[in-house]
């Protein structure tokens, strides 16, 4: 066990060494210690970069509970100051820490007699991981918890063991999923699993005292699997009291942990009757959520919107053990019971045949037609409204079983997913083919169902297929499939489940009329089935969310952007508020109450959804927080009346409050960001104090919209002691007294001087959550108002900056972006591409291929091999020549002919002139002075090619230029070089042109080239462009290295702003080292730096100047618009989307993920696809500790792709375009 001590750290705990470990103690000396509220504001900067690192490596998920998994494993439990807490593999110690937080805000409930006692109680722990343990260990410390911490692995029989004797009122895991554990070593456990899930569960609950609860997180397939599991199970069911068991919503968490854990709370007590199941809707957002939540499901109170079941323990038993919700309780409990008494609710079993689909053999499985061959229909293949036949067939002669006559889709039926996709629906009635040879013969048959369909045909003249298929296509029973099925990494639907869902089968003249309804006006067709039934009535409150454009806006299935988030809810809450008023003051004629009369519910929902206050409504300042936390409360407080809300009120109702949650917590984020404490200085504010110190006021105010509570402000080095203010409101001030040490690192110059220092802050939200910052104190005065000595005597001693430094002044943005880079000061990197050329250019080479993407800077390259220092000029005369700098076609992409060579001769005579060797035209007369000779030389060209052949005019003139700049050589840069073939692919212009300059170098010995383009060069090079490209030297123009980042950031601001070391990081990760994206978003920076007076840039400013520059941003719509294809740019998105799963991302996986969206192309094209936007640097493969995985190459266009395109939009594009076919 570790006592409170470093010096007694274990050996095996590694401590950092070198530059590292003084980075790090230069961080951590700036940080507070005297008091514990600082040593806790120390506590969460460690655990924010345990958290950020973590994050980084992104396969390090098995070390840390999610933060809200925290929260409501330890709101289940409810620890109690002097119980005895233990965490048999901690990790970072996350659940640990979150203890510590509840146990301090409940010592106030300690009696007297008993605080001693309580706070020599220790937070018990093993972990195996030395590195995880010294983490968990310090953050623990800081946090003003005792740790009793152990090196070890729980399981060995010996930590095991000791940890047993006593016992322990709490116990929590969240151990690593799926790690074989073998080896006789391990304690004797009576259930002999080999996963470590099924064995710190076992030591988990043997590890409780009488009355102990254990709070298990473990994989969901722990709650189905057989064997050990199932025997685990089994176990608990027969020896534990099983209180709870909570299901996460898929893909609840993004990042370190995409399958989300299910909790279950075991306590050691005689098994109770029944085991409570809750299905999370939505996730508590604070602590203080989750300690509701809990209360009210140990107590049986109301948890709505979230779905509770109760299950009988011996019902369980009867079910292998399994902690899954029975079918027959889903189905008897379904939101379709609010039905039965208006229409006949029927199982599936009794009106339709269910047929499983076929397996074919994969010899008898073929891509084309052959003699017989019927097609074969997959999940895939059922898209938007058709399905898709043709691209794979079964051949009947390689086949040693054939498909029952039953097992073939004919039109008329309904196919059903129930593998992997579940619940996809589809009437046949129209069928897209890839060919005329794809379609059958017969009128009826459409193909054979594979295996993961089922066909569904009634049994009975009262069911109409079209309804049937509307109905299980309805929002309800989509919901309903997908909680019934089983299995976790692929989802399955059984057959005998499948059979006991109930439909509605009300008689034929109302489905003829739902489906003449959905005919008119497309959606839901239980919502319309309700209408019908109702005879078409609509009460106000519906009426109001079908007709208002914020509230269609808002249910509708695309989430809106945030800012467009923001005013739909204003407007939405507005609508409901004004309709609340008419309800209760109603008025004769009101326009508003026209029509049917409002429920008993509606009434009730209508009243708490129109109660947000109107001052609220106002957009901006602390009314937005006003607005956020009325919202919130309301959400809530609707929930219960929601649920009892059937058809489309509900349904609306809750999707309103969904969104509702969404814009909560996007605005408390935004509120969040804009939270800061801004210092200001007055210049003559300096006195003594009776010691003869020196000291300074300076005056800080909370900016944003929310009040803070209990903020701790600490200035190391300026601020003797921390200053503590109870309570802060938006736009408040308070002062600090600042004592000016004679060893202050000041600044000066010609008018004055200074010293800046950082100011730490931490307080607490309105919320009761924590928060912590950063600002600058700049202290400031000026020679004019206090003379030769300044306000201090004797004058302190001060590091003089240049005359004329004024480091407080920004002036004007030193970043180029989207220019060329002419100055040298700005020029950044590239000095190896720089060597290379000019050895090779020295060197005797003929052609260089400068090959690099849009943006690159492969023109400021050609433009800084022009200063004389790179030692090119006083050898050749440099002639930059850019295919964007003529003329093209009037009608059609390209440059003509003429104008190519036409656009050479210019160029080259031009720089002739500038480099004081003026070279005339045949015929043209001569003038001295530079502009009257370009001039002249411009006026003539015309002349020069009228009547001649181009190239024999362009061979003709580089003689001339040859012999008479001898000996220097010529040397053509030409840019953009791949913007010819456009011009050929267009026949705009001639084939021959890449031959005739190639012939243009071979023959004369004193002409090169530079040729740059970009990276489809390398395409050029394969075709017929080879005649040139053949006896080139390749140079690449690549990403920055991160020290050239750093000093192109850095060094052209020096004096004016400060980045730190995670901006320079933020940067370097978000520009891809671009230089051109670098310069763009220092450029933004810099903007906004000025405009909110900045100094410190840190990586929170870089991520607000990057969520500035992607808005409608040229360059990524151009970058966006060169993948050429929408089936491209859908797998952009699968590559944006997709980085943060936990299975690699490869080929398979997105060719995979293509065909569940409906986009069906042979694997082949994917690959070729995936090959060009590597190409284009759009994507790029990075190695990971699972193999290389694609992955967007610009984390910005990320960004940039989530404010300006629409992904669910692109995937309909990309739909479209492969379904270019035929159809009948």
């Amino acid at each position: 066990m570790l006592p409170a001590s470093v010096e007694e750290m274990p050996h095996e705990v590694q401590l950092p060494s070198g530059r590292f470990l003084a980075a790090m103690m230069a961080w951590v000396n700036e940080l507070p210690f005297d008091t514990p509220a600082a040593r806790r504001m120390a506590g969460e900067a460690l655990t924010e970069v345990v958290l950020r690192a973590l994050e980084l490596t992104r396969f390090g998920g098995e070390f840390i509970t999610p933060r809200l998994v925290s929260q409501l494993m330890v709101a289940l439990a409810n620890p109690c100051p002097g119980e005895r807490i233990y965490d048999p593999c901690f990790g970072t110690g996350s659940l640990l820490i979150e203890v510590s937080h509840v146990l301090r805000n409940k010592a106030g409930e300690v009696a007297l007699g008993e605080s001693t006692r309580v706070q020599e109680s220790p937070l018990f722990g093993v972990e195996r991981q030395p590195d995880l343990y010294l983490v968990a260990f310090v953050q623990l410390l800081l946090g003003g918890a005792r740790p009793a911490l152990m090196l070890g692995d729980a399981l060995e029989s010996e930590v095991a063991s000791r940890h047993q004797e006593q016992g322990f009122d709490c116990v929590f895991i969240d151990p690593p999923w799926g790690m074989k554990v073998e080896g006789s070593h391990l304690f004797d456990f009576p259930i002999k699993g080999r996963t470590s899930e099924n064995l710190f569960a076992q030591h988990a609950v043997r590890s409780l005292r009488a009355g102990g609860r254990a709070v298990l997180a473990v994989p969901p397939g722990l709650l189905e699997r057989g064997g050990a599991d199932r025997d685990l199970r089994k176990s608990l069911l027969e020896n534990y009291r099983i209180d709870a068991v909570l299901r996460f919503p898929a893909r609840a968490f993004r990042g370190l942990r995409s399958i989300p854990p299910a909790l279950v709370l075991v306590r050691n007590a005689p098994p109770s009757d029944s085991v409570r199941f809750l299905d999370l809707v939505v996730l508590p957002e604070t602590a203080t959520a989750c300690f509701n939540l809990a209360r009210d499901l140990l107590a049986g109170n109301d948890v709505a919107p979230h779905t509770v079941r109760d299950v009988p323990v011996s019902e369980l038993l009867k079910m292998d053990a399994q902690f899954v919700v029975p079918a027959e309780r889903e189905v008897a409990d379904d939101v379709l019971s609010g039905l039965a008494a208006k229409v006949d609710l029927v199982a599936l079993r009794d009106v339709v045949q269910i047929v499983s689909g076929f397996q074919p053999p994969p010899q008898a499985v073929t891509d084309h037609r052959v003699e017989n061959a019927l097609p074969l229909l997959r999940i895939s293949d059922l898209s938007d409204g058709v399905v898709r036949v043709g691209d794979r067939y079964l051949s009947p002669s390689k086949a040693a079983r054939l498909p029952r006559p039953d097992q073939l889709v004919r039109r008329g039926d309904v196919l059903l997913s129930i593998d992997g996709t579940i619940g996809k629906v589809q009437h046949i009635r129209t069928v897209f083919a890839t060919s005329r040879d794809a379609l059958v013969s017969s009128d009826v048959v459409v193909g054979i169902a594979q295996k993961g369909l089922v066909i569904l045909r009634p049994t009975t003249p009262s069911l109409d297929a079209r309804f049937l298929a509307a109905v299980l296509a309805s929002d309800t029973l989509q919901a309903l499939l997908r909680r019934l099925a089983r299995g976790v990494t692929i989802a399955h639907l059984p057959l005998n489940v499948l059979g006991m869902v109930r439909v509605p089968v009300p008689p034929l003249a109302v489905q003829e009329r739902v489906l003449r309804r959905l005919v008119d006006q497309p959606g839901d067709a239980l919502d319309a089935l309700i209408l019908v039934l109702a005879g078409d009535d609509e009460d106000p409150l519906l009426r109001l969310f079908r007709t208002s454009p914020a509230l269609s806006r808002l249910i509708a299935d695309a989430v809106p952007e945030s800012s467009e988030l923001r005013n739909l809810t204003f407007e939405a809450l507005r609508e409901l508020r004004q309709l609340r008023n008419a309800v209760a003051h109603p008025m004769a004629n009101s326009n508003l109450l026209r029509g049917a009369e409002l429920t008993g519910d509606a009434v009730q929902l209508l009243l708490v959804l129109g109660a947000v206050p109107a001052q609220a409504l106002r957009r901006g300042g602390e009314a937005s927080f006003e607005a956020v936390s009325a919202a919130q409360d309301l959400a809530v407080a609707a929930m219960p009346i929601v649920r009892r809300l059937p058809g489309a009120l509900g349904r609306y109702a809750s999707r309103l409050i969904e969104r509702l949650a969404q814009w909560g917590e996007t605005e408390r984020l935004d509120l969040l960001a804009q939270v800061q404490l801004a210092v200001k200085h007055d210049e003559r504010e300096f006195w003594k104090d009776a010691e003869g110190k020196s000291h300074t006021t300076v005056q800080v105010t909370l900016q944003g919209a929310m009040p803070l509570r209990d903020v701790v402000v600490q200035v190391p080095g300026l601020l003797q002691d921390v200053h503590i203010v109870e309570e802060l409101k938006p736009g408040q001030s308070f002062e600090l007294d600042l004592e000016l040490p004679p060893g202050s690192n000041w600044q000066g110059h010609e008018s004055g001087g200074g010293v800046r220092k950082p100011l730490y802050w931490a307080a607490e939200k309105p919320d009761g959550e924590g928060l912590t910052g950063e600002s600058e104190v700049q202290v400031w005065f000026m020679w004019s108002n206090w003379g030769p000595s300044g306000p201090f005597a004797p004058v302190l001693h001060m590091e003089q900056s240049p005359i004329g430094d004024r480091w407080l002044d920004y002036g004007t943005s030193p970043y180029v972006a989207g220019d060329v880079v002419d100055d040298p000061g700005m020029f950044f990197g590239r000095k190896a591409v720089l060597a290379d050329i000019h050895t090779h250019v020295g060197g005797g080479t003929k052609v260089i291929l400068l090959e690099g993407n849009r943006r690159t800077g492969k023109t400021s390259i050609l433009r800084q091999l022009q200063r004389p220092e790179i030692g090119l000029v006083d050898r050749c005369v440099l002639v930059e020549s850019s295919l964007q700098g003529t003329i093209g076609d009037p009608l059609r992409d390209g440059i003509p002919t003429e104008k190519v060579f036409r656009m050479l001769v210019r160029d080259i005579g031009d720089a002739c002139a500038k480099a004081g060797m003026q070279v005339p035209l045949p015929g043209m007369e001569s003038v001295v002075e530079l502009n009257a000779f370009r001039f002249r030389f411009l006026k003539y060209l015309d002349v020069y090619f009228s009547g001649i052949d181009p190239y024999e005019a362009l061979q003709i003139y580089v003689d001339m230029v040859v012999a008479a700049i001898a000996p220097r050589r010529l040397l053509l840069m030409l840019d953009e070089f791949d913007k010819l073939k456009v011009g050929i692919d267009n026949g705009v212009t001639s084939p021959l042109v890449p031959e005739n300059i190639r012939n243009l170098l071979q023959t004369r010995p004193n002409v090169a080239a530079i040729i740059s383009g970009s990276r489809r060069l390398k395409r050029l090079r394969e075709e017929y462009w080879s005649a040139l490209f053949g006896f080139g030297h390749r140079i690449g123009v690549d990403p920055l290295a991160p020290s050239e980042v750093a000093d192109l950031v850095r060094r052209p601001v020096e004096g004016r702003l400060a980045f730190s070391e995670d901006a320079i990081q933020t940067i370097t990760r978000t520009t891809a080292c671009q230089p051109y994206l670098v310069q763009s978003l220092c450029a933004r920076v810099f903007e906004l730096a000025k405009r909110n007076n900045w100094r410190r840039i840190r990586a929170a400013e870089v991520d607000d100047a990057a969520s500035h520059m992607v808005y409608d941003n040229e360059h990524f719509r151009v970058l966006w618009n060169s993948a050429a294809t929408e089936r491209r740019r859908y797998l952009l998105w699968l590559c944006h989307r997709l980085v943060d799963e936990p299975h690699r991302m490869n080929a398979a996986l997105l060719t995979q993920r293509l065909e569940e969206a409906g986009v069906v192309v042979p694997v082949d094209l994917v690959d070729d696809d995936l090959r060009f936007l590597i190409e284009l640097e759009l994507i790029g493969l990075r190695n990971t500790e699972h193999g290389p995985q694609y992955e967007l190459a610009l984390p910005l266009m990320g960004l940039w792709m989530n404010k300006n395109e629409d992904a669910e939009a692109q995937r309909r594009r990309a739909v479209n375009e492969a379904q270019g076919g035929v159809s009948t």
